[in-house]
């Protein structure tokens, strides 16, 4: 006598909107998981190229020895390595022309375009990589520097190698 209809609910669209819900959910943590990864400043700092510790220019200890320091006998070669890039290989003498034992040494070789900035550079460490026992005063060594995915030659005027950083004894 008092009876009511219910209105029938449909399954189907009920189910549909919370597969939704959910994958919007699921999406939106994985956006707020990459921002968080992309601002967050718990990362580690990258580690800088070289060697650590070694006294670069602007330090005391660097610039009273590097003067007793020369890259000699430079030779610059182009060529193209083996996948077809250029490759630029800078070779010369290093000379420890001091009183002091040299343990550890950078040196820099880059090239420079004809608007005077570095298009690209390459920093190498002979001491201690290349050779582990250090450079004693007035000895030489011969070092190469290998830079690859060089530039094409005709847009670099200059390419040069210079002595970067020294850890002395």
């Amino acid at each position: 006598m008092f009876e009511t209809a219910l209105p029938k609910l449909d399954s189907g669209q009920d189910s549909r909107k919370y597969i939704l819900i959910a994958v919007i959910a699921v999406l939106t943590l994985i956006v707020l998981i990459g921002l968080y990864g992309a601002f967050s400043s718990h990362k580690e700092a990258p580690k800088a190229p070289g060697l650590p510790n070694a006294k670069r220019a602007g330090s005391p200890e660097f610039d009273a020895y590097a003067k007793d320091v020369a890259i000699t006998n430079k030779e610059f070669f182009y060529a193209q390595n083996l996948l077809g890039g250029n490759q630029i290989t800078a070779k010369g003498r290093l000379q420890n022309m001091g009183n002091k034992t040299i343990r550890g040494v950078e040196v820099k070789a880059y090239a420079v375009g004809f608007d005077g900035k570095v298009l690209i550079e390459r920093l190498a460490v002979p001491i201690p990589k290349m050779r582990s026992e250090p450079l004693r005063p007035y000895e030489t060594l011969p070092i190469t520097v290998v830079i690859n995915n060089a530039p094409d030659e005709g847009i670099v005027q200059d390419i040069k190698l210079e002595l970067s950083g020294l850890i002395l004894e």
